[in-house]
């Protein structure tokens, strides 16, 4: 049974601080008499939204979570002369607590936080708790087990748990779970139950093509052995080991606090886990009928307002308004220069669909000619199904955002800006706003993009929405975080059917598309210039200076991130580095280095953008988010896991190779991380489900594992087709601020991993590690991840020279080999420079 959370009724009406929900906000919700009730305390990890969904989904509860490191008076407004505790206080609205995973060490106070609070309550006011992996080990360390390093720590590894098949883990068979873990758990002399014990660095895992957890660990369940308490812990009793003897799970003796070190909600994780989970509530509530409810308040009068001095009901919070600055316009806002600028959009889609004439590329070219200024091109050149290429209009504008100064800019066509200082979630609300506002209708319906925006987001847009602290940007790194341009006229190649979309959103633009129709029919051979092999090229290629990463800094980095994750910081760490190339400053060379790298690197998501003083060219293989305007689904295709093409490496071996524990373990962890992330988007009755994890897929210049991800919304069937398109583009834009930046460039956890890497690199990724793509007013929308991709800056333009930034990297585990990694990072940016390097 389940219930709808309350938390997505309200998700878009609350505040934001650093980019999280307030609390004061997040946490008031209406009570339902017919559920129970389960406060959950994150510890700012990356899979906590995947719990509570599990939660509520196979329980009958409703969960609320809060921080670690939140305040619980100013939730309360209890009394001035309250004396009561306000832990305690706050927990007579709650069955039972739920206490989550996290990074960090449960002997770090602000790792914890409130965890510790939960162990000193007085016993009248003790409630239920469940200690998952942090929480688990904050429990074992309360009662005095000791917290110590695994030698070789358990990052995404399934693997087999045996227990006594007692307390919450009766008649729940077989357990197999995915573990997260760098720290275990050490109960004393009599803490090893396993009949082998041994190492418990070494504990057995399933893996693809490994054994079955019935050969990995002689008994699963055996009969439950006489229990000898510890004399280091004599309040907790174990229940669950792992093949060596390391704990996997426990129960104070007393009190009904039981912990696991596993986790029951990753997608490796299997069904018996979720009996462990019932089990665990039916054994709740039976403690606290028999105890709780005897000694404590009536439910009915706790939840009447007599803790409670104001009701348990959403709040609505307005957001402040936007602080403009001097300009020429003082009196306009940003929402009504964007409504004047496009008041020349139309409500649907005027559009002539025609057999494609002649070949992509000279469609290409011709857009290019069109083009004075900004240029926006999102090409599949490689088995991908569409090409979107924007034609220049007289409403063209472009919209840029800067962390720094938090500016926010119009740029128009004649060259006039207008800016306004405004936070970045103000930002963001004015985007989605209007392209929901001029959405359309009756475009052909196989095609993606009607119209909207095409451009970028940075990975510092992410980092933002994160709470991650930024520092001040170099000279070299002084391009706009957001960059978007707005297009009216576009021309879309459908490659399966062969067809050209000539489309317009402009209000009476018949007169266009039929000159562009004109055009495309009398398209000629491409001009000699444009050649892969012309002189101009090569002799551009040739008088190219590359400067490559620094080796020995890099391997010392990737060592940085090993002691980080062996002391439990993080699962995984995405770590990049970057080269940098200066050419000839030429008005040619953006488009032939173009054109070069999709000839060498022909990809599902190739792209170039010039947008202002930055241009952008992209080879991107991997897919970051998508969203669908008909059924609503928002899919994630993260890659994680590269082995370079090479005359002996071929398909079936690239999957031999990845389908390796280290490689695996990678694209597990970024799997669980994207449902994190897509659960706090839908909400957690929605549905989340992986339709493909770890598979094989083959690229031009290298063999790449991937995993796919899907989320439904809950979109009421009651609602008008308007009403429903609203709320699919709202879902889409909610996903994207979410899920930003990519979980493949960072890690998990991901804010904790995204710190370290900022103290790591030591520099902005800018462009790098960000995304790019459109955002549709026909209602979807769809982005790439920026790798495999080089980033041109004019201001950075020196002595007649042009500088080319790219980036690369790969994830450091607590598997990884150093030089495999700096081999398969110089892999991944080969990719990209080849199309700098003079040919022979």
């Amino acid at each position: 049974m389940s219930v709808v959370s309350k938390k997505t009724q309200f998700l878009d009406s609350i505040s934001f601080v650093g980019g999280f929900y307030t609390d004061s906000a997040y946490l008031q919700m209406a009570p339902n008499s017919n559920h129970g009730r389960i406060l959950f305390i994150d510890a700012y990890d990356s899979f906590s939204e995947n719990i509570a969904a599990l939660f509520c989904q196979i329980l009958p509860v409703e969960v609320t979570m809060i921080h670690i490191d939140t305040q619980i008076e100013e939730l309360l407004d209890k009394p001035a002369d309250c004396t009561q505790n306000a832990l305690a206080l706050y927990l007579q609205n709650f069955d039972a607590v739920v206490l989550g995973p996290g990074p960090g060490n449960p002997e770090a106070t602000s790792d914890v936080g409130l965890f510790s609070e939960i162990w000193r309550l007085p016993s009248l006011d003790v409630v239920p708790v469940l200690g998952i992996c942090l929480g688990f080990q904050s429990l074992c360390l309360a009662y005095g087990a000791s917290i110590r390093r695994m030698l070789e720590p358990c990052h995404g590894h399934a693997k087999g748990i045996k227990h006594c098949d007692e307390d919450i883990f009766t008649n729940v068979g077989e357990v197999i779970a995915t573990n997260y873990n760098s720290l275990e758990v050490e109960l004393g002399d009599k803490h090893s139950l396993a009949e082998d014990s041994g190492p418990t660095s070494s504990s057995p895992s399933v893996e693809s093509g490994s054994s079955s957890p019935s050969t990995l660990c002689t008994e699963f369940y055996p009969s439950q052995p006489e229990f000898e308490p510890s004399l280091t812990c004599p309040k907790l009793r174990p229940l669950a080991w792992d093949g060596f003897g390391t704990s996997m799970s426990v129960k104070h003796v007393e009190l009904p606090f039981w912990g696991l070190q596993f986790h029951p909600e990753s997608c490796k994780s299997n069904a018996a886990c979720q009996s462990i989970i019932k089990n665990w509530w039916n054994t709740s509530m039976h403690w606290s009928t028999r105890t709780r409810r005897a000694t404590n308040l009536s439910r009915s009068k706790l939840l009447s307002g007599h803790v409670w001095s104001r009701p348990l009901t959403p709040i609505h919070i307005i957001a402040e308004p936007c602080d403009i600055a001097e300009n020429h316009r003082l009196t306009s806002t940003l929402q009504e220069e964007l409504q004047a600028l496009t008041a020349s959009s139309a409500a649907t889609v005027e559009f002539h669909t025609m057999m494609l004439p002649k070949s992509a590329g000279q469609v290409l070219e011709l857009c290019r000619s069109l083009s004075q200024n900004d240029q926006a091109i999102l090409e599949s050149t490689r088995k991908g199904r569409f090409s979107i290429y924007a034609v220049p209009g007289p409403s063209e504008f472009r919209m840029e955002y800067n962390l720094e100064t938090s500016t926010c800019t119009l740029n128009l066509t004649d060259q006039d800006k207008m800016q306004w200082k405004m936070k970045l979630l103000h930002v963001l609300d004015e985007i989605q706003g209007l392209v929901v506002r001029r959405r359309v209708k009756a475009g052909h319906d196989s095609v993606p993009f009607f119209g909207g925006f095409i451009g970028y987001f940075s990975y510092e847009v992410g980092l933002e929405r994160l709470g991650v602290k930024q520092e001040l940007r170099s000279a070299s790194e002084v391009l706009p975080d957001i960059n978007l341009l707005w297009v009216e006229r576009s021309i879309v190649i459908d490659h399966v059917s062969n067809e050209a979309h000539i489309q317009s959103i402009r209000k009476d633009d018949s007169t266009w598309i039929a000159e562009m129709v004109d055009k495309l029919n009398r398209l000629g051979c491409p001009e000699s210039p444009i050649a892969l092999r012309s002189a101009r090229l090569q002799a551009l290629l040739t008088a190219a200076k590359i400067r490559l990463p620094d080796e020995e800094i890099y391997k010392r980095e990737i060592q940085a991130c090993q002691d980080y994750l062996h002391s439990g910081d993080s699962y995984e760490l995405c770590l990049t580095t970057g080269a940098q190339i200066s050419l000839p400053t030429h008005p040619e060379n953006s488009w032939l280095l173009y054109h070069n790298l999709r000839h060498h690197n022909p990809v599902p998501f190739s792209a170039f953008l010039r947008l202002g003083r930055t241009t952008i060219l992209s080879s991107s293989p991997e897919q970051f988010l998508s969203w669908d305007r008909s059924s609503g689904s928002i899919n994630m295709i993260p890659m994680k896991g590269t082995v370079a093409k090479s005359p002996s490496m071929n398909l079936a071996l690239a999957k031999e190779i990845l389908a390796s524990p280290k490689e695996s373990a990678e694209n597990l962890m970024i799997a669980d991380l994207i449902r994190h992330d897509l659960y706090s988007t839908v909400g957690w009755n929605a549905s989340v489900e992986v339709i493909k994890l770890c598979e094989v897929v083959e690229h031009e210049t290298v063999y790449q594992l991937v995993s796919h991800i899907r989320a439904m919304p809950s979109i009421p069937p009651t609602l008008s087709a308007d009403e429903r398109q609203q709320e699919i583009m709202r879902y889409g834009h909610k996903a994207l601020r979410q899920t930003l930046p990519p979980g493949s460039m960072t890690g998990a956890p991901k804010k904790r991993s995204c710190e370290i890497l900022r103290r790591l690199e030591q520099r902005r990724r800018g462009v790098y590690s960000g995304v790019l793509g459109y955002l549709d007013v026909g209602g979807g929308g769809a982005f790439s991840v920026c790798i495999r991709t080089a980033v041109s800056n004019a201001d950075e333009d020196r002595d007649g020279r042009q500088t080319w930034r790219v980036g690369a990297g790969g994830a450091i585990t607590v598997l990884s080999d150093v030089d495999a990694e700096w081999e398969e990072m110089k892999t991944k940016l080969e990719s990209v420079l080849r199309a700098f390097r003079p040919d022979g």
